[in-house]
């Protein structure tokens, strides 16, 4: 179908499309004006941008920083907390607590090092300076709790309580159970803590060796002169208290620290803090001891007994050592050794000394010897160290004491001098053996020196019988009788029968010249024979008064030996001269039997007798 246009419509189509025109051009320069304000305003609008950009990181620094803040506050409140404790020191909070109160600063640090916050300096040097603080006082607290309880020590009251106990040992002060607790955990602390006490214990508890021990060290060590004419007395040196004292501390530490180890379970630590402790307690006696046996070899002749001294006490502290475990030290073993090298030659010089004192004294014959006394008292003496004697001597052989060349008194007389005791293994048996060499000595050199001076056997064998008599009593008065024990007693009984032959030697020779005949039983006498009974009838009278008459000139004053005496002259003249008497009393020699038989058995005995009176 054809499209009709009609002009009318034409014409209004050309109006509008000159409106669309007009519109556009109108909102095409609208568009630039709005161009342009667009440009300004981008321009305008770009600062603003930033500033919010940057604002909003100063915001969330500002956060942080609150944060952090908030945190350091936190931290310098538990610093501020522990420093209120940690000044008021361990014994105001308890050490529980005081301990707890730095391990909170430790972790408190550790946490602060590990995070951002370890650049806050003066955060972290206080922590660390009340960490420092909190170990220094828990230190001092360690060593006061130590002062009190180890400083003051009453030696002589400790000593003074030791003769009341089984093995002589000093009771010394020791931790309360409720230190040994503290000292224990604080063990615990600074181990844990990687830091020792150890040395701040050892020092602490041996300090008493420069306060409490120190006048018992001077007084130890308090020399005698040289020149000392006197012999030494035992126990004038202040040795044995000074041995009993630290035997004392010794066992006292070693009671702390099993307690001590105990509550820690660290034997190690306990057994290594004992070996310093002692070793510590035991230099300066050691140094002690060392002196005085320098000092007694130099002055042998009057300072022998003092080394049983030394050597007893060295005993008492390795048995003390023993008993608890500790093994003894290198330097206290060569001590010992020392000791006895020395106590060796103080055998030998003893000898010398016996042999000395009984050629240079003066005496009076038929009398007790002066040196006797003297000889047996330092027997005694050695005798009364019941432990450093037989340790002083031991491994000895016997006879290894004997001086050299070999004295003259060992060989004076034939197998007497030569009896050596057998000994075995033990101690005492070769102490008895030079106990039995001392008296020998004794015996024999005065024998010899008698002898020498022109002394009859008579004479002789009194003066010996009266010093034997003497040394019996003495033995049964002492602990000397201890040490001989059965060897002992059965060599002095040797001498005394020695003494004895030589006091009833005429005697002897008297009733021998009876035996001389010896003619058949029964057979007629012949001249001759008779002759020789009559004079031996005369002899006998003559000899046997004589004796008599001696006999009784000396004047016996030991009933003992006056009674003995008696008994072993009647044994010796008595069976001889009865048989003799029996054989002849008939008047087989001679028809005036009165002339020369003079002593019936009645008479002869009575005669003997009289000699009691």
């Amino acid at each position: 179908m054809a499209l009709q246009v009609s002009a009318a419509e034409v014409h209004v189509l050309e109006e509008t499309l000159a409106k669309v025109s007009s519109l556009t051009g109108q909102v095409n320069a609208t568009l630039g004006k709005i161009s342009s304000n667009a440009d300004f305003a981008e321009k305008a609008i770009t600062p603003i941008s930033g500033r919010t950009k940057m604002f909003a990181i100063l915001t969330r620094s500002v956060d942080s920083s609150l944060s952090v803040i908030e945190e350091i506050r936190g931290y310098a409140n538990i610093t501020g907390e522990c420093e209120t404790i940690i000044k008021a020191g361990p014994e105001a909070s308890g050490i529980s607590t005081y301990i707890n109160t730095i391990e909170r600063l430790h972790t408190s640090l550790d946490e602060l090092m590990k995070s951002q916050l370890r650049k806050f300096y003066k955060v972290v040097d206080k922590t660390e300076a009340l960490i420092k603080s909190g170990n220094n006082q828990l230190k001092e607290y360690f060593r006061s709790i130590l002062a009190s309880a180890y400083e003051q020590v009453d030696i002589n009251k400790c000593l003074e309580g030791a003769k009341t106990t089984p093995n002589n040992t000093a009771q010394m002060p020791s931790l309360s159970d409720e230190n040994v607790n503290t000292v224990a955990t604080l063990f615990e602390y600074f181990r844990l803590s990687k830091q020792s006490l150890d040395d701040l214990y050892v020092e602490m508890a041996t300090r008493v060796v420069s306060t409490s021990l120190a006048p018992f060290h001077k007084e130890a060590l308090k020399a005698r002169t040289a020149s000392s004419m006197t012999s030494y007395k035992p126990g004038t040196c202040a040795l044995n208290p000074y041995a009993i004292a630290v035997r004392g501390l010794i066992v006292a530490r070693a009671d702390d620290l099993t307690l001590i180890g105990a509550k820690t379970d660290n034997d190690k630590q306990k057994m290594y803090l004992l070996d310093q402790v002692t070793k510590v307690l035991l230099n300066d006696f050691i140094q002690v001891c060392t002196t005085i046996n320098d000092f007694i070899n130099k002055n042998m002749e009057t300072e022998q007994i003092l080394v049983f001294e030394v050597v007893d006490a060295i005993m008492a502290i390795t048995g003390t050592l023993r008993m608890i475990l500790i093994p003894v030290p290198a330097n206290l073993t060569e001590l010992m050794a020392k000791a006895k090298a020395t106590a060796k030659r103080v055998f030998v010089e003893f000898l010398k000394m016996v042999e000395s004192k009984v050629n240079s004294a003066t005496y009076s014959p038929g009398e007790q010897f002066v040196p006797t006394l003297d000889i047996m008292s330092k027997l005694k003496q050695i005798a009364e160290f019941k432990n450093g004697a037989p340790a002083a001597i031991e491994g000895l052989a016997p006879g290894s004491w004997m001086p050299q060349p070999e004295p003259e008194w060992k060989r004076s007389v034939k197998g007497l001098s030569s009896i050596t005791t057998q000994t075995g293994n033990d101690p005492w048996n070769t102490l008895s053996a030079f106990f039995s060499d001392a008296i020998d000595a004794l015996i024999l050199t005065l024998e010899l020196r008698l002898s020498a001076s022109g002394k009859k056997d008579h004479q002789i064998g009194l003066t010996l019988l009266l010093n034997l008599a003497f040394i019996e009593s003495y033995i049964t008065k002492s602990n000397v009788s201890a040490v001989l024990s059965v060897a002992g007693a059965e060599r002095l009984q040797r001498l005394r029968k020695h003494a004895f032959d030589l006091f009833l030697r005429a005697w002897h020779k008297v009733s021998h010249g009876l035996m001389e005949t010896t003619l058949p039983a029964g057979k007629q006498l012949s001249s001759k024979d008779r002759e020789v009974v009559k004079e031996k009838f005369k002899v006998f009278n003559a000899e046997f008064e004589a004796l008599l008459t001696r006999h009784k000139s000396l004047n016996i004053k030991d009933v003992a030996i006056k009674q003995e005496s008696v008994k072993e002259i009647k044994s010796l003249v008595g069976p001889i001269y009865y048989k003799f008497y029996d054989r002849h009393k008939g008047g087989d020699f001679t028809k005036n039997i009165d002339k020369y038989i003079k002593y019936d058995k009645v008479s002869l005995d009575k005669a003997i007798n009289t000699l009691l009176l």
